[in-house]
C-alpha cells in the first residue's frame, strides 16, 4: 500500500515520505503546531509582539509559516 501511495502522489506534483515508524498525524502538521505554540508562549511571556511574530512567520528562510501571520498583516505590493 505504502509502496502505491509513493508511486502515485509525484505524479499530483506531491513529494511523499515515508515514516520510519507509525505516528498519529501528519508530520508537518505536528511540526506546525509546535511552531504555534511556541509563538503564542513568546507572545504571551511578552518576549515579542503579535507583528513581529507575523513579520517572522512570513521572512524566515527555509520554511513557510505564514500561518503564524498577524490578522492585520499586509504583504508589500
Amino acid at each position: 500500500m505504502v509502496e502505491r501511495a509513493v508511486a502515485f502522489y509525484p505524479a499530483l506534483g506531491k513529494k511523499p515520505q515515508v515514516l520510519r515508524k507509525g505516528a498519529p498525524g501528519f508530520v508537518a502538521n505536528r511540526l506546525q503546531a509546535a511552531l504555534l505554540r511556541k509563538a503564542v508562549n513568546l507572545v504571551v511571556q511578552g518576549v515579542v509582539t503579535e507583528v513581529v511574530i507575523g513579520a517572522v512567520s512570513v521572512t524566515w528562510p527555509g520554511i513557510t509559516v505564514g500561518h503564524l501571520r498577524h490578522p492585520l498583516h499586509r504583504p508589500r505590493a
